[in-house]
């Protein structure tokens, strides 16, 4: 199937608002009282940061596009659908590695410096040990997130689809979306079971428990349970793929997306919402994301993508500028922190005090930040985004695959329709 001008813009919309937040948050001087973590605008970010898992269940929509969809119209071979997840999601890793040690935003609170190695020589002039040290690079991103969601659904499709399984449509979307369930309702069991191989000091013959302990539930994004987003997305996605009638489409993604809603705040109930901002949040909170996302995929697939080619057209055409940070998610999440010290330090010689004032930060500063990607991200589309870390993943799989991939394609993607529109 085409491309989903819902999906695009989503992640465009999810990366541009990592880059806001990120750009409000890692420049302020970092406050603990409890009128400050009881204020509205701390709650509103709070509550967008626990949404991270959005980008699990994007990812899993797009997962089927690519993978599932190539598998069901015969275009590539099992194999080479494993191989492919296998090599994206160990790039990503990769990936993560690099952006957790040296390219990492953070705070230079003194005695609690943590911070990417690079911006800390940006805004401080020097390195900071604690930049690589195990405990850091360890830390659950959305990468690691995106990273496993990828390989277990290329292992899922791959063990799925062998002696004829393709064609078990029903059959496949239970087992995934079953899994997902458990990934979901287990992560706590879990967490408890693995958490303690993270316990310092996490070194020697301790680093490789504590690394898989990272990945399995480590703080903040690891496989239980944000995979289970992912999974989700995935079957969402192979509806898409196998031309699902509208009403069966909104049925899964509605209705999954309620039942998790009311149980979610159910099991709030009077207590409030509450997440610890850098690690995963209890089940009761989130459950209580997980069906708004579900609803809010649902509602923009539907309104951009389900109601006629020229519906889609139009939106095509109107949301290029959130599809440029949607293109190049990736690199924008791994490079906002250099890009952002790079800002900080040259404005604290002309305004001291910016660290200190929410409604400069918020009103003009992080706008600012996110506009200038805008603009960088403009110019970079005229030569192909060359260079960019989606660049390089389109490289490698093009070598792994044997074809290469037409996701980079400007002309196609964000000057014309037509890989959108049939």
């Amino acid at each position: 199937m085409k491309r989903l001008v819902s999906l695009d813009w989503m992640r465009g919309a999810a990366i541009a608002s990592v880059v806001f937040f990120h750009a409000l948050v890692f420049n302020m001087t970092p406050t603990t009282g409890s009128e400050d973590q009881d204020s509205a605008l701390y709650m509103v970010i709070l509550y967008f940061i626990t949404w991270a898992g959005f980008f699990g269940m994007i990812s899993g929509v797009g997962n089927s596009i690519s993978m599932y969809g190539k598998l069901v119209r015969g275009k590539v071979q099992r194999a080479a659908v494993l191989k492919g997840a296998l090599v994206r999601g160990a790039v990503i890793l990769a990936i993560n590695f690099l952006y957790l040690g040296i390219l990492c935003p953070g705070v230079l609170e003194p005695g609690h410096e943590d911070i990417g190695v690079l911006p800390a020589l940006i805004r401080a002039g020097r390195f900071f040990p604690y930049s690589l040290a195990p405990e850091r690079l360890l830390f659950a991103t959305a990468l690691t997130m995106v990273a496993w969601g990828t390989i277990i659904s290329g292992v899922l499709l791959y063990l799925l689809s062998a002696a004829d399984g393709l064609q078990r449509r029903r059959r496949n979307r239970l087992v995934i979306t079953t899994v997902a369930a458990v990934i979901v309702w287990c992560y706590p069991l879990v967490q408890a079971l693995v958490r303690p191989w993270m316990a310092p000091p996490m070194a020697g013959w301790r680093l490789p428990g504590a690394t898989v302990a990272s990945w399995l539930a480590g703080p903040m994004d690891p496989i239980f349970p944000y995979v289970g987003f992912t999974l989700y997305g995935m079957v969402f996605g192979m509806m898409l793929v196998d031309g699902a009638r509208r009403r069966e489409l909104l049925l899964y993604g509605c209705g999954l997306g309620a039942v998790y809603s009311a149980i979610g705040f159910g099991m709030l109930g009077g207590e409030g919402f509450w997440a610890n901002p850098f690690d995963t949040p209890d089940l009761g909170p989130l459950i209580s994301i997980l069906g708004p996302m579900f609803l809010a995929l649902t509602f923009f697939v539907w309104l951009m993508d389900l109601n006629g080619d020229r519906a889609k057209a139009w939106w095509a055409r109107r949301t290029r500028g959130v599809r440029a940070f949607g293109i190049l998610s990736l690199t924008a999440f791994v490079l906002e922190g250099p890009v952002g010290a790079v800002i900080h330090r040259l404005l604290l010689p002309h305004y001291p005090d910016f660290p200190t004032n929410a409604g400069f930060l918020f009103l003009i500063l992080a706008p600012a930040i996110t506009t200038l990607w805008y603009l960088g991200l403009k110019l970079w589309a005229r030569v192909g985004f060359v260079g960019s870390f989606e660049w390089l993943t389109v490289w490698l799989l093009a070598r792994v695959e044997g074809r290469k991939s037409e996701r980079l394609d400007v002309g196609a993607v964000l000057h014309s329709t037509r890989a959108y529109v049939d």
